[in-house]
Formats: C-alpha cells, sequence, structure tokens
C-alpha cells in the first residue's frame, strides 16, 4: 500500500532477534493501520507523520461517479462498513478482502467459504461468480465512504480534511483524539 522511510533510529539492544522482530512488526503494524485510515484527509497527514512516502486511496475512488463499477457495487461500498467484509482466499488463491454482500448474491455462504490452494491460483475464478466481477473486493475503511460522488468532489474534501487535521496539529490544544479525524456519518 505505501512505502515506510527506515528512520535509521536504532532499537535498543535486545540481542537482535528481538529487534528485528520489533521492527518487522512496527512496520507491519503501520501498514495495516494506514490502510485502515486512507479514507479521508487526515490520515493522508498521519501517513506521513510516520515516515510514509505516500498513501494508497482505492476503495473510495470506486464509489465516485467516473468509476466503471456496476451501481450496486458503488451503493454497497456506501451502505456496508469494515464488519461487511471477508478475507479470503478462496476466489482467486490469493488473500483479499470482498464484500459479504456481494458474496451473497452469488448464492454462496462468507461465513463458510472453504480454504484455496494457492498453488492453483485462478484469477477467473473457480466457478460462476468470479473475483472483481461478481465478488466485489473493498478495503477495511469503507466506512468513511458515506455516498457516491464525482472524483473532483472526493479529491477536494480529501485535500480539505488533509489541510483541517494540518491545521488542528498547528494549534497547541493538548491531547487529540484519533476519533476527531474520522467523518461523522449521518
Amino acid at each position: 500500500m505505501f512505502q515506510c522511510k527506515d528512520s535509521g533510529a536504532p532499537l535498543p539492544d535486545s540481542g537482535g532477534v528481538d529487534a528485528t522482530l520489533l521492527r518487522l512488526h512496527s512496520r507491519w503494524l503501520m501498514r495495516w493501520l494506514l490502510t485502515l485510515l486512507c479514507m479521508v484527509g487526515g490520515a493522508v497527514l498521519a501517513a506521513q507523520a510516520m515516515g510514509a512516502d505516500f498513501a494508497y486511496i482505492g476503495s473510495a475512488f470506486i464509489a465516485t461517479e467516473e468509476a466503471r463499477a456496476v451501481d450496486a457495487y458503488k451503493q454497497m461500498i456506501v451502505d456496508c462498513d469494515s464488519d461487511d467484509i471477508v478475507y479470503s482466499n478462496f476466489y482467486t488463491g490469493v488473500l483479499g478482502n470482498y464484500l459479504k454482500g456481494s458474496i451473497r448474491n452469488a448464492g454462496m455462504d462468507p461465513d463458510n467459504l472453504p480454504q484455496s490452494d494457492p498453488s492453483k491460483m485462478n484469477f477467473g475464478g473457480g466457478g460462476a461468480a468470479k473475483a472483481w466481477k461478481d465478488i466485489w473486493g473493498c478495503g477495511q475503511g469503507i466506512g468513511a465512504i458515506r455516498e457516491v460522488l464525482p472524483t473532483a468532489e472526493l479529491v477536494a474534501r480529501l485535500k480539505r480534511e488533509y489541510q483541517q487535521a494540518r491545521q488542528r496539529l498547528e494549534r497547541p490544544r493538548g491531547r487529540v483524539h484519533w476519533r476527531t479525524w474520522l467523518p461523522h456519518r449521518s
């Protein structure tokens, strides 16, 4: 999703192995957190503050008017949140996030998908339902997506949220709770 700059800061000496595990764990955690958060402009600022070279925003752009996704897919992104995502390798042999509603629409039970054999990857899908055509993917941050809108409006909103987050950080106010970075659902 993004690449982290190695800060070069030495980790406490704990015998080498523990320090390496700590470094790997912190990088994994940072990637996980930022893939969850990069749906709002403030998260892009957070990514920069944590050393990211860039942030990747995907699912929010699926729910734009210009995206070639079918309208039902766009609406499902708007209507769902992270509880509506299944992490599975069933459709392609590679683990991915899929919307439960699209799995149900294809006649399958999203809570009881079998495991796929990664040595038999098939990006065309194992049966009648095909990944990305019928089984729709989405990131965990979809709870921040509230409407289908033009791409220009999404970009303007992200830019505005980024600038607002910077202004909040520049004003000394004490502790700021992370939820203040997330947009409120109406």
